[in-house]
């Protein structure tokens, strides 16, 4: 498996991964999500803050924000889970971070069962739980990676 830059001939590839995934995440409900989602990816991919995993075909990626020193969003394939792929993924975003700074992301609160697995999941890499806010009309809560001294 290739962990690469996203680029735009990818595009095609993560909305599919995107449009399985988005259950899980916050704010990807919506009808229009897609398509705002699609636009947001292009800034990613330009900025450099989109990895994808690949062999032959995308099997996972990861958007990240360096201004926000924010991990965006994360998604793999489902037949290519638990199997070290976010993990790679999100060290290779982790890489591209400022750990002299809190690194931030939001997913469910332990209220709602679809977070359950990115929680424990973040909870594994060292991000502690934060505040809990309204993102997307929803609560969500932040997960802090705090920094490195």
């Amino acid at each position: 498996m290739n962990i690469e830059y996203l680029t735009e001939k990818d595009a095609d590839s993560w909305m599919e991964l995107v449009r399985q995934v988005r259950p899980l995440f916050p704010g990807l409900d919506d009808k229009n999500a897609l398509a705002d989602h699609r636009q947001q990816l292009t800034g990613f991919i330009s900025r450099k803050e989109a990895i994808a995993a690949k062999d032959k075909t995308l099997r996972g990626g990861i958007l990240f924000s360096r201004r926000d020193n924010e991990i965006c969003l994360l998604a793999t394939d489902s037949r290519y889970r638990r199997q070290g792929l976010g993990t790679q993924l999100a060290k290779a975003a982790l890489a591209q971070l400022d750990t002299g700074h809190d690194i931030t992301l939001y997913t469910y609160t332990r209220q709602d069962e679809k977070g359950d697995a990115a929680r424990a999941f973040y909870q594994k890499l060292g991000f502690v739980p934060g505040k809990i806010i309204t993102l997307f009309g929803r609560n969500v809560q932040q997960f802090v990676l705090k920094k490195i001294l």
